[in-house]
């Protein structure tokens, strides 16, 4: 088991503790504070950094919520097939199986505070489309395939502009 920053202890071996970190394709993210907010839920709060012309995976969550905040630069984020672009202060809320991703189209790193609320596990994740070779399943309904095109849509675009910077 695992202590957070407050020394609870949480259940599981995925469990998050502040201090958790790792590099991905499109950028990094660092575990700031963990805590338990139930006794079934807790919450996990990560620094994210995504590295101009880059984008996440098209994913959802079966057991958390997320709250992105947006704290430098501009991001896209598609949320079940809405596109928003958010500036430093803006946020969004990506609810439970919400069909999600996020974009950095700027020039500089775009720092996101995303806030998970739930089950937090670096394990639930379903992929279904990743820019980057990642395992991926097939979603075949509506929403899914909504995303999937707004998603290969805003992939051309911030890789178009990371290719005008290289």
């Amino acid at each position: 088991m695992k202590h957070d920053a407050t020394n609870q202890t949480l259940p599981g071996p995925e469990t998050y503790f502040v201090g958790d970190n790792d590099r991905r394709p499109w950028g990094s993210w660092r575990v700031t504070r963990t805590g338990r907010m139930a006794p079934d839920k807790e919450f996990c709060e990560k620094l994210i950094v995504i590295n101009p012309g880059k984008i996440l995976s098209l994913q959802s969550h079966e057991l958390r919520c997320e709250t992105w905040t947006v704290l430098h630069g501009t991001l896209i984020a598609i949320v079940d097939a809405h596109c928003l672009a958010l500036h430093p202060g803006q946020s969004v809320h990506i609810p439970v199986r919400a069909v999600h991703t996020m974009a950095n189209p700027g020039d500089e790193p775009c720092l996101v505070q995303e806030r998970q609320e739930g089950i937090c596990r670096e394990s639930d994740i379903t992929r279904y489309l990743d820019s980057y070779g990642r395992s991926t399943v097939h979603g075949d309904d509506e929403r899914i395939r909504s995303c999937v095109s707004r998603y290969h849509w805003i992939a051309g675009l911030v890789e178009r502009k990371e290719n005008c910077h290289a």
